[in-house]
């Protein structure tokens, strides 16, 4: 895994977002100083 992208107040991830077939969506939305990171559970 590679260097962690930063969380600050002046630049953020806003969400992470999964999109797969049979209407499958998912979003998990970051705040600043939040882990850039999720996991999904996909059944």
């Amino acid at each position: 895994m590679g260097t962690p992208h930063p969380m600050t107040e002046e630049h953020y991830i806003m969400w992470i977002e999964l999109i797969c077939k049979d209407n499958c969506y998912k979003r998990k939305f970051l705040k600043p100083g939040d882990e850039p990171k999720t996991t999904f559970v996909v059944a």
